[in-house]
């Protein structure tokens, strides 16, 4: 499994080295930590916003998925605040650059 070819079909992936069991972000051939072989699984879905950002009319925010898995990416609607839940909504590539877009979950408070 690619990285590239599975966020082209808008699989979100992660590297989980077959070693020391590490999640590793963003996907390499081997871990950064034992040097062991990566392979890639089914990355989380939902995560929480730790920071944001507005341009224009449009929010961008990081995301924790993990604790090893932070990605940026743009808030399709609504007013994003730290701690927020949300689900990737769409992840692809485009002109040589992942993107990534949420949406907020419905109870997302805690």
């Amino acid at each position: 499994m690619n990285i590239d070819k599975e966020l082209q079909k808008g699989h979100f992936v992660i590297g989980k080295c077959t070693k020391c069991g590490k999640k590793v972000w963003p996907p390499m051939d081997f871990c950064d930590e034992c040097f062991g072989e990566v392979i890639m699984e089914d990355g989380p879905q939902t995560g929480r916003i730790t920071e944001f950002a507005k341009k224009e009319n449009e929010y961008f925010c990081i995301i924790e998925m993990t604790e090893e898995i932070r990605i940026m990416g743009k808030l399709l609607s609504g007013t994003p605040k730290n701690n927020q839940l949300v689900k990737i909504t769409q992840c692809g590539i485009v002109e040589n650059n992942y993107f990534f877009e949420f949406s907020l979950l419905e109870s997302a408070n805690m």
